[in-house]
């Protein structure tokens, strides 16, 4: 079997999966709470003047821009991208140990190495969608909520941010998929995510967020603040890819070498 239809093979094994549909419905209900946030940033009446709500809206009145809409949207990205693109690593390296399926998967045409290479495959075309349709949304919702500060030079810079941020997210999805292997199902790859997260947020506010890659997310996100991207160098960047191979070569060695009883 040739690398081309083995993607396909496993794109069509996804068609009936309900994870598709709920990992496209929870991008998309993250960047429907960002435009409804915007909303009510704009019309504070709509807001119960006694509530906690109006305060806490007060605080981020600035952003009611394009320029701080695309911010509060890339932030948004950083988070949701991490634990939805988390879930989906885990469900395509992992389903086949809960399904019990995992050793037809051993004696698969092509070899076991083509396997992880179209897995990965996968996993990233699954993940750019998810993050395209956050653009798809999202930009329309901006122009629909007549956001000042329109500009290509904002567009642009707003985007680049984003995508970079969602594919620095994605990269670190090959350790998710790693310790799926590793684990032999979908729930141990879940703990080391939410741990990943956790950290991730920690580490900014502790010291030491740039040499974290989980933090480094987050951090160019602009969700640490804007003073906090001065942290980043290219080394933090280095770190992210470092650790991305990292996983992903972790997933080709233990699906190749190792014993699956």
């Amino acid at each position: 079997m040739t690398y081309g239809r083995m993607v396909r093979a496993e794109l069509l094994s996804l068609r009936r999966s309900p994870l598709v549909w709920l990992s496209l419905l929870a991008m998309g209900f993250g960047t429907t709470v960002v435009v409804l946030l915007m909303y009510l940033m704009q019309h504070p009446d709509l807001i119960p003047s006694s509530g906690l709500l109006r305060t806490k809206m007060a605080l981020f009145s600035t952003v009611t821009t394009w320029e701080g809409y695309l911010a509060v949207l890339t932030q948004m990205t950083a988070v949701a991208g991490m634990v939805v693109g988390g879930f989906v690593a885990s469900f395509v390296f992992g389903r086949d140990f809960t399904y019990g399926t995992y050793r037809d998967l051993l004696v698969a045409p092509g070899g076991r190495g083509l396997l992880v290479h179209a897995r990965h495959t996968v996993y990233f075309l699954w993940s750019a969608v998810l993050l395209l349709e956050v653009i798809v949304l999202g930009l329309p919702a901006g122009w629909g909520l007549s956001l000042p500060g329109w500009g290509l030079d904002v567009l642009e810079a707003g985007l680049a941010r984003l995508l970079v941020t969602g594919a620095l997210g994605v990269a670190l999805g090959t350790v998710i998929g790693c310790a799926a292997l590793f684990s032999r199902g979908v729930f141990g790859p879940l703990g080391v995510l939410v741990l990943c997260v956790v950290l991730g947020q920690l580490f900014p506010l502790v010291g030491g967020g740039e040499y974290f890659p989980w933090s480094v997310v987050a951090i160019h996100s602009g969700a640490a603040g804007e003073e906090a991207l001065r942290l980043l160098s290219p080394l933090s960047y280095v770190l992210v890819v470092l650790t991305s191979a990292a996983g992903y070569a972790g997933s080709l060695l233990h699906w190749t070498r190792a014993d699956h009883p």
